[in-house]
């Protein structure tokens, strides 16, 4: 849901509908989730189905010092960082199979916040991003990018960098009377908004 009502918004497509499951991932392909079954959906289906486009938080893709994914250590000062080879590769993957039947576009991660909205005092004080969860994810599409070996199509599927497109400045969480972040990593409502104007070129060139 991260950004299905960014590309919404756009109204570059004239019909969208969002496939997703709480907690669910290539890399974590559980019982309850809608990865196998929606492989089954575009092979009978593909002749209705113009363009699927994927995306789910980077945050899964960066390990902290102990190895975990998707902890808010990893954006403390200081705190040790790498990034998850076999969640990355487990995406592609899944990617590459699912492209033998649809026009597959993997919209890459986004930069996250990750800053305390608890924190009423200090937002006040520095009411910026988190400059190192930019750099993180700036570090991290250059890895995705590397792995995907870009620009080249990789098995039939393309790839849309976020970052590169969204080119996130810290000053971006307040963009005249919006908090664009509702918290550390998703998008407010009017936060929408304007990514989807920001993206629209970009989201239209991926028509075929």
């Amino acid at each position: 849901m991260n950004l299905y009502n960014v590309v919404a918004k756009s109204n570059v497509y004239p019909f969208v509908f969002g496939v997703v499951q709480g907690g669910c991932r290539p890399h974590r392909n559980k019982k309850k989730c809608q990865y196998d079954g929606f492989d089954a959906f575009l092979k009978q289906n593909s002749d209705k189905v113009k363009t699927v486009l994927f995306h789910q938080s980077g945050s899964y893709f960066i390990k902290d010092g102990e190895g975990n994914v998707d902890t808010e250590k990893v954006f403390d000062a200081g705190a040790r960082y790498s990034f998850d080879d076999r969640n990355i590769d487990l995406v592609i993957d899944y990617l590459k199979r699912i492209s033998k039947f649809a026009d597959v576009v993997w919209l890459g991660p986004f930069v996250e916040a990750r800053i305390d909205f608890n924190d009423y005092e200090g937002l006040l004080k520095d009411l910026n991003l988190n400059e190192k969860s930019i750099r993180i994810f700036d570090d991290l599409e250059k890895f995705i990018a590397k792995k995907i070996k870009l620009p080249v199509e990789q098995g039939g599927f393309r790839y849309l960098s976020l970052v590169d497109e969204l080119a996130l400045k810290p000053y971006f969480l307040k963009v005249g009377d919006c908090i664009t972040y509702l918290n550390g990593d998703h998008f407010s409502l009017c936060g929408e908004d304007i990514i989807a104007g920001m993206i629209y070129p970009s989201l239209k060139s991926t028509l075929r």
